[in-house]
């Protein structure tokens, strides 16, 4: 059972259906009585990623206070990191967005104090063992580089916790920005810090299609980088139909 997207095992616990996302085996409860929010927004550096804070320090909920409905983060961007973080009140959706087999990819843009060898950068695309499992990144690029610093892009679907500062640290590189430039082919372009856009369900849900669609075009050795999209542009975009097949035409008669 999570109640706002953490575990509650405490007998007796109470949770207010109403206001509280209640998620009982992945399902959430009364989900079809309840409008179903989903925010994207430019989290920056010096924000919690969670709900409430015991130092007193700001949180990503004072980023979203004119929102009415009760909406909780998806997954974390640490104290120091910046960049596109989902918030949504739907339970269903927020479990698969950080659920391992959505593969869902995320970069991030990393500057490195100093400069990445050939040889570090080779391992890096290799892959890591992290003391909870090895990862291997989808992507690895040199971006920029200025005088004693480099900036990094890196293309992940593990989402494990600090993954991308874990990796540089096994290089001995140390990280000095941390942003997280996409979700999937939503790019910030058009986000400003500290703001938030308002998605449609389905726009989120485009994600694990796509998601799925790049992933089996890996696994085939076939694939090709998802174009990026301005998630201030895609969030104003209606949902393509499908066309339908064209009719065959009946062969030409023979005179």
């Amino acid at each position: 059972v999570l109640v706002n997207g953490k575990v509650v095992n405490t007998l007796g616990a109470k949770a207010d259906p109403r206001t509280d996302i209640i998620t009982v085996d992945g399902k959430t409860l009364d989900s079809e009585k309840i409008d179903r929010v989903y925010l994207l927004l430019n989290k920056p550096r010096g924000y919690i990623t969670s709900t409430s804070d015991p130092q007193g320090r700001p949180t990503v909920m004072d980023l979203v206070g004119s929102v009415q409905t009760r909406v909780y983060p998806v997954g974390r961007l640490d104290f120091a990191s910046e960049g596109l973080l989902f918030l949504t009140n739907d339970g269903e959706i927020a479990n698969k967005l950080m659920h391992p087999s959505s593969e869902i990819r995320r970069t991030y843009a990393v500057k490195v104090k100093g400069t990445m060898s050939d040889e570090q950068l080779r391992v890096l695309r290799k892959g890591v063992h992290l003391s909870d499992g090895f990862v291997k990144p989808i992507r690895v690029a040199r971006s920029s580089r200025l005088e004693n610093k480099e900036w990094i892009e890196i293309t992940v679907t593990e989402g494990k916790n600090l993954e991308i500062r874990r990796l540089f640290a096994v290089l001995e590189l140390e990280v000095e920005r941390l942003r997280r430039t996409a979700i999937g082919s939503l790019d910030i372009t058009g986000v400003p810090v500290g703001k938030f856009l308002t998605l449609h369900k389905w726009q989120v849900e485009n994600l694990f299609t796509e998601a799925e669609e790049l992933s089996a075009a890996y696994a085939e050795g076939a694939e090709k980088p998802a174009p990026r999209k301005s998630a201030a542009k895609f969030a104003k975009n209606k949902p393509v139909k499908k066309r339908l097949p064209a009719k065959k035409r009946a062969p030409a008669k023979r005179r």
